[in-house]
């Protein structure tokens, strides 16, 4: 078998895996994500939850898409079931003075 690479050159060419997902995409690729799992979750009595990001800012160029209200607001409305619920994190919301 082989190893992670974890230098920070490996770290580089995973991150670079990403360069054309923006927030938008990201965020549509969830919701489109959730359409499909929602259903299921429905039919056995789950309840999902994402937890918001964490940290609720950009990191080493990666979007956020759980970070405010308004993120919340999108993601619950595109996916309107009880099946579809959020994390309340105090550390990731409140990190941001706009929360």
């Amino acid at each position: 078998g082989s190893t992670e690479d974890t230098s920070l050159d490996g770290l580089t060419a995973q991150l670079s895996n990403y360069d054309r997902i923006d927030a938008t995409t990201l965020r549509r690729h969830f919701v489109d994500f959730l359409a499909e799992v929602v259903p299921t979750a429905e039919r056995l009595g789950l309840r999902l939850c994402c937890h918001p990001d964490d940290p609720p800012f950009p990191l080493l160029g990666l979007p956020r898409i759980m970070s405010t209200e308004a993120d919340y607001s999108y993601v619950l409305d595109a996916v309107d079931s009880p099946a579809n619920g959020a994390t309340l994190c105090t550390g990731s919301l409140g990190a941001r003075p706009d929360n």
